[in-house]
């Protein structure tokens, strides 16, 4: 699938907010891709926001000992947003070519701690792509006042 000039400016101008820390470039600029050819603005905010959440969901469960209090909590909600993302990325896939939906499947769609890993790579970026619509966002706030 080709990433068009569009996508890559912004995929160009995430790597820079975020000094080249992307982990799956290649997975969000498909993303991208997909979403705007296929009109899909609101799906695209709700990965973002879902893989935002598991991003801060699994870094705070890291930073907890084992049976601490809300552990449980932290995990369980930590589930529900994975199926979640899955259910998005498969909205997604469904929407690319044949070699895109292979490769989504099988880095991201296998019930395995490959594919969970994956998840929680790919959420890190779209937890950086958040922050960075809100930096925006804020940015346009400010300068309307």
């Amino acid at each position: 699938m080709d990433i068009s000039e569009d996508t890559q400016r912004v995929l160009n101008f995430l790597q820079d907010f975020c000094d080249g820390n992307l982990r799956k470039s290649n997975d969000i600029a498909l993303l991208l891709e997909i979403a705007a050819i296929n009109l899909k603005a609101k799906e695209m905010n709700d990965l973002i926001f879902t893989g935002a959440s598991i991003w801060l969901i699994s870094q705070k469960i890291k930073k907890l000992k084992d049976n601490e209090e809300g552990t449980n909590q932290l995990a369980e909600e930590l589930h529900r947003n994975i199926n979640e993302i899955s259910r998005l990325l498969q909205c997604f896939s469904s929407l690319a070519p044949t070699e895109i939906q292979k490769r989504i499947e099988r880095i991201y769609l296998v019930n395995d701690y490959g594919s969970f890993l994956n998840i929680i790579d790919l959420s890190h970026d779209l937890s950086i792509l958040k922050d960075l619509q809100n930096k925006l966002k804020r940015e346009e706030q400010q300068s309307s006042e």
